[in-house]
């Protein structure tokens, strides 16, 4: 009986949280339920949604985690269900920038040899020197191109330093906002 009663609680708190999000934010939002994960590349790994043609998903729309973070983007579709292509994926470039200003790169895998110390597996290439990112602040998307609205979260500034391209941009590590491994919910941003 307590185990049903802390479960209820925690599903009560988890959709309080849902619904809370859902009316402070201005994007047109639908709820999906988290069916299937690929466990054979966990940081890469694919989600499978409970929403499909059916419900109207289209090609490349966002997905973004409980709070906000983004997750990916939608990369295939059944009739019933939705394939979740994640950012870390070498198949997610994201143009985005850091939050408050114009600095903008992008968003990618980072590769094993990149020399940052962080264990963070994203980072935000090709920024320009008198971009100075520091660690902390939040990186979101830019806008640029067809399939991200601008101001999605992706993560914080976890380290910087210029690249190895004779010191002419800096790279910086991201530790993503959105962490999936505990999701049971997530959303699709819809046109």
């Amino acid at each position: 009986k307590d185990h049903e009663l802390l479960t209820t609680l925690d599903q009560n708190a988890r959709f309080r949280n849902l619904l809370d999000f859902k009316a402070s934010t201005e994007w047109k939002l639908i709820l999906a339920k988290i069916i299937g994960r690929d466990p054979s590349n966990w940081w890469n790994h694919i989600i499978k949604i409970n929403l499909g043609t059916y419900h109207g998903m289209e090609p490349n729309l966002p997905v973004i985690g409980p709070s906000g973070g983004l997750l990916g983007y939608l990369s295939e579709r059944g009739k019933t269900f939705s394939t979740v292509t994640r950012i870390g994926s070498p198949d997610c470039l994201i143009p985005a920038k850091i939050r408050g200003t114009q600095h903008s790169g992008l968003v990618e895998p980072r590769p094993d040899k990149f020399h940052l110390k962080s264990s963070d597996k994203l980072m935000i290439s090709n920024l320009l020197p008198e971009s100075r990112p520091q660690i902390g602040q939040m990186v979101v998307t830019s806008g640029l191109g067809q399939v991200y609205p601008e101001g999605i979260p992706i993560g914080r500034i976890s380290e910087a330093s210029k690249s190895m391209n004779y010191d002419l941009y800096f790279n910086a590590g991201i530790k993503p906002v959105a962490q999936p491994n505990d999701l049971q919910e997530v959303w699709v941003l819809i046109k």
